[in-house]
C-alpha cells in the first residue's frame, strides 16, 4: 500500500495491468517524493548551460539543440499523460506539464547562458516544481479519492504511529488500464502486537488513504502482520444481474453475489459436517426478499422439498416460485403446524437414519429410498419467534436439524431480545446481515468479531439494497467483515427458476404422526382452533368461555403477549366465536 501511494509502484501496476509484488520501507518512500526534483534540477541546470553556453555556439547548432530539447519535452509530456491513464483530464495534464518542465529548462540557461537573470527565471520554476511533486503523487491525485491529511508526517507510518513498518506482496486490481480500485497487501510492524497496531487503525488508515473500505485479517502464522485489503471505490455500486447457474447438491457452494474485493461470493448451506441453521436479518427495503430469491433460484433443482411460512405477508415473497414450494402457511396456526410437523419429521428420520451420523446424499434406506433435502423456510418470523410457544418450538428444531438434512431459514426484519431468545440466536451460525436501523440489530446478527472488524450495516439501512455481511462456512473469519452485495433477480427469472425446478417428496415414514399424515386418526393430530372449541363446547351446543381459560387451553405453557394477540386473532377468524358482552369473555357455538 505504502509503495503504491508513489509513482514507481503505479507505473509498475500500469505496466502489468495487474499489480506488482514488492517489500518498501517508508522510510524510503517518504524521502524519495519530495527531494527527487530537488537533487535532480541543478545538475540539469548546469548541463543545459554548459552545453548551451560552451557547445552550441554556432547559431544551426543552437536550433537543433533547441529542436531536439522540444522533442524530447513533448515526448515525456505525452508519455506522462499516457501514463496518468485513469484519471481526472485537470490531473493527467498537471502530471504532464510537470514532467515536461525539467528538459524545457534546459533552453534558458542556452539561449540566455548562466547568469543572475537565468537564476532569477530559474529559482521560482524549481520551487515551483518541488512543491508540486508531492501533491502529484498523493492519493488524491492517484485514486481520485479525497485525502485527509495526516498532522503527524506525510507517510502513513508517521502518521499512525506503526514503528518499523513494512510491506510487501502488493498486487493491485480493476479495469486494466485505469487506475487500481483495490489493492491487497501484507503488513508487517515490529511491535509484538503488530495485528492488533494495525487492526485498531483501519478507520484511520481508510481516511489516510482516502479509500472506501478497508480490512485488516489475521495471518495464521505471524502475530505482527496483517493481510490489507483497501478498496479505493465502491466496487458494488453497479449491481451485478443474476446468472441462472443450479448446483446439483446442497453440498455445492452457491454464488447469491459479489464481494468487495471484486470476487464472487459464496454461500454454503450444507457441508459434511451438517446443515446451516441460516439467520437472515435486515430493515424493510434492505433486499431480504431478493437475496432470498437468489437462494431459491441456486437450489432449485437439488431435489429438496421445500416448505415455507410467512404469516404476516400472507405468501407474498413466494408469488414467482409459487411452482417451488410444496407447502405453504400464511397463518399462525398453520405456521405452528408447520414447526409441529418439523419436529416429527426430525425423529422420524433420525429412525431411518439409524446410526449414520448425518444424511448424505447417497444415503438409502434399507429398501433403496432416498431421503430428500428439506428446507424449512420462515419468511417475517418475528411473529413465530417472539411467541412463547412457537419460539420454543424453533428452538428445539435448531438444534436437532442439522445433521438429518434439513436447512432451517428464519428471516425478520430485527432480531432482538424480546422477539428471539438467546437460546434460540445461538443455533444459527450462519448469517445474512442487510442494511439495518440500529447497531443493536447487528450485535443480535453478527458474531463480536465481525462487528469489531467494522461492519457498519446500519450505515445502509434501507439505501444500500442488497448489500449485506455474511458470516458462512468456506470464508475465512478474517472475511466475515467484508461487504457483499446480492445479485439482481427479477421475478420472471425466479419464476423461470422455479419452473425448471427438480423438486423432492417425503416418505410416509417421515410424516408419520404429522398433519400431512392422512391415515392418522383427526384426534391424534394437533388439535386446531375448531378441534379445541369442539373440546370445550362438550355436549352443549353454545357456551361462554373467558378468554384467560381459552388461552390457558390454548398455550398451556405460555401466557405471554404474543400469545394473547395469535389467541384473539384466531377467535377472530373462526366463524363460531364471538365477543361477549362480559369483557373477556368468548361466546362459542357448534
Amino acid at each position: 500500500m505504502i509503495d503504491l501511494l508513489t509513482k514507481r509502484a503505479v507505473r509498475r501496476t500500469r505496466r502489468t495491468g495487474r499489480g506488482a509484488s514488492t517489500t518498501t520501507s517508508t522510510s524510503t518512500t517518504s524521502a524519495l517524493g519530495p527531494t527527487l526534483p530537488i537533487v535532480a534540477g541543478p545538475p540539469l541546470y548546469l548541463a543545459g548551460g554548459i552545453v548551451g553556453w560552451k557547445v552550441c555556439t554556432d547559431p544551426t547548432e543552437q536550433a537543433l539543440w533547441s529542436l531536439l530539447v522540444l522533442a524530447t519535452s513533448f515526448g515525456t509530456a505525452w508519455v506522462a499523460w499516457h501514463y496518468a491513464d485513469g484519471h481526472r483530464t485537470l490531473q493527467r495534464a498537471h502530471v504532464a506539464v510537470g514532467v515536461a518542465i525539467s528538459p524545457l529548462a534546459l533552453l534558458v540557461p542556452m539561449v540566455f547562458g548562466v547568469n543572475r537573470w537565468t537564476a532569477g527565471v530559474m529559482l521560482p520554476l524549481w520551487v515551483a516544481y518541488c512543491a508540486t511533486w508531492q501533491a502529484r503523487v498523493s492519493p488524491a491525485v492517484l485514486f481520485d479519492g479525497d485525502r485527509q491529511a495526516a498532522t503527524k508526517g506525510d507517510t502513513i507510518a508517521e502518521s499512525l504511529g506503526l514503528t518499523g513498518l513494512t510491506v510487501s506482496r502488493v498486487v493491485a486490481a480493476g479495469t486494466p488500464g485505469a487506475r487500481p480500485d483495490r489493492i491487497s497487501s501484507r503488513w508487517h510492524v515490529g511491535a509484538p502486537k503488530g495485528y492488533a497496531d494495525i487492526a485498531r487503525r483501519t478507520e484511520e488508515i481508510r481516511n489516510w488513504a482516502g479509500a472506501h473500505f478497508v480490512r485488516a485479517a489475521r495471518v495464521a502464522d505471524d502475530p505482527r502482520a496483517a493481510d490489507m485489503l483497501v478498496v479505493m471505490r465502491d466496487v458494488l455500486a453497479a449491481p451485478v444481474p443474476y446468472v441462472h447457474d443450479p448446483v446439483a447438491t446442497m453440498f455445492d457452494p452457491i454464488r447469491i453475489g459479489t464481494r468487495i474485493d471484486g470476487s464472487p461470493e459464496l454461500f454454503t448451506v450444507a457441508t459434511s459436517e451438517g446443515f446451516a441453521r441460516v439467520l437472515i436479518a435486515g430493515c424493510a427495503g434492505s433486499g431480504k426478499t431478493r437475496t432470498a430469491w437468489v437462494i431459491w433460484a441456486a437450489l432449485s433443482r437439488t431435489g429438496a422439498v421445500w416448505w415455507i411460512a410467512d404469516p404476516v405477508k400472507g405468501g407474498q415473497s413466494v408469488g414467482p416460485a409459487e411452482g417451488l414450494f410444496s407447502r405453504v402457511e400464511t397463518d399462525p396456526d398453520g405456521t405452528a403446524d408447520m414447526l409441529s410437523d418439523l419436529r416429527a419429521v426430525i425423529k422420524n428420520r433420525s429412525t431411518l437414519l439409524g446410526t449414520t451420523q448425518a444424511w448424505s446424499p447417497d444415503f438409502r434406506t434399507a429398501d433403496g429410498r432416498r431421503l430428500a433435502p428439506l428446507v424449512a423456510w420462515f419468511e417475517e418470523a418475528a411473529s413465530t419467534t417472539s411467541d412463547g410457544q412457537m419460539g420454543k418450538e424453533l428452538t428445539r428444531i435448531a438444534e436437532a436439524c442439522r445433521s438429518v438434512g434439513i436447512l432451517l431459514v428464519v428471516s425478520q426484519q430485527r432480531p432482538s431480545g424480546k422477539n428471539m431468545s438467546t437460546d434460540a440466536r445461538e443455533q444459527f451460525t450462519t448469517s445474512l446481515c442487510h442494511g439495518t436501523d440500529s447497531v443493536h440489530t447487528k450485535a443480535m446478527v453478527l458474531s463480536d468479531m465481525t462487528v469489531t472488524a467494522g461492519a457498519r450495516p446500519e450505515d445502509w439501512s434501507d439505501t444500500a439494497k442488497g448489500y449485506h455481511y455474511a458470516e458462512t462456512s468456506g470464508v475465512p473469519r478474517a472475511q466475515w467483515a467484508d461487504p457483499c452485495r446480492t445479485m439482481l433477480i427479477g421475478p420472471e427469472q425466479l419464476q423461470a427458476a422455479a419452473a425448471s425446478a427438480v423438486t423432492g417428496v417425503l416418505l410416509p415414514e417421515e410424516i408419520a404422526g404429522t398433519t400431512l399424515d392422512h391415515d392418522t386418526p383427526a384426534k391424534e393430530r394437533r388439535s386446531g382452533i375448531d378441534d379445541l372449541l369442539d373440546e370445550l363446547l362438550g355436549d352443549d351446543d353454545e357456551r361462554a368461555v373467558r378468554f384467560s381459560d381459552l388461552l390457558a387451553e390454548h398455550s398451556p405453557d405460555d401466557s405471554s403477549d404474543a400469545a394473547r394477540k395469535r389467541l384473539a386473532r384466531a377467535l377472530k377468524a373462526s366463524t363460531r366465536a364471538r365477543a361477549d358482552g362480559a369483557r373477556g369473555w368468548w361466546r362459542i357455538t357448534r
